[in-house]
């Protein structure tokens, strides 16, 4: 997201650059050949990555980022009070995203986002996705009918985000491969010469994965 910048100027739907989508899941059964070693929670991990990230920024003149790691995982009710007939809209820090009208047949997912994965802003808190917790939280939304998805996240259409999150829905998702860009009116752009990619499923994966 650019250092400054007026309320005049489009917004970009990206993550804050300091901090990259994680899986802070821990294994589920630790080997016993292992000696055991007391980590500190995942909160705590997050806090002292932003930190670190912070005095860093700051070392080169980058301004800190206005994000919080939250004590809580969002809500199922917090997702149902963004969530419209044609749109899930995960995004409270641009207002603009709910502007817009042209839905095509998809369910529009509207997050933060990188060739990593997304990020959500609620209330001035940021949530990282990991590609399972898009999906559930896709899979469990009763608007969602099995209709294409369309992620409004920059740069989620860059890699391989896109298309395994086709592969674990079994429906197309289309997405941007740049900085997507959300004016006033709510019209998105890729003005740094971006497009849009629309990924189909590959049965092989998701029939394996069934």
């Amino acid at each position: 997201m650019p250092n400054e910048w007026s309320e005049d100027e489009p917004v970009l739907i990206r993550p804050e650059p300091v901090r990259a989508a994680q899986d802070w899941s821990m294994p589920a059964q630790a080997d016993a050949s292992t000696e055991c070693v007391e980590r500190p929670d995942a909160v705590t991990q997050a806090r002292q990555a932003v930190a670190d990230a912070v005095e860093w920024g700051e070392r080169q003149g980058i301004r800190p980022p206005s994000f919080e790691v939250s004590d809580v995982p969002l809500t199922d009710q917090a997702i149902q009070d963004r969530t419209t007939d044609n749109r899930i809209n995960l995004a409270d820090d641009i207002p603009a995203t709910r502007l817009t009208t042209e839905y095509g047949g998809y369910l529009d997912v509207v997050m933060h986002g990188d060739e990593t994965g997304t990020q959500a802003d609620i209330e001035g808190q940021r949530v990282d996705f990991t590609l399972d917790g898009m999906a559930e939280m896709i899979e469990v939304n009763p608007e969602w009918q099995d209709r294409p998805i369309r992620l409004m996240s920059c740069e989620t259409g860059a890699e391989d985000f896109a298309q395994d999150l086709a592969d674990r829905l079994g429906v197309p998702v289309y997405a941007p491969d740049d900085l997507l860009y959300v004016d006033d009116d709510g019209s998105t752009s890729l003005p740094d010469g971006g497009s849009w990619h629309r990924f189909e499923p590959d049965w092989d994966s998701v029939r394996k994965r069934g």
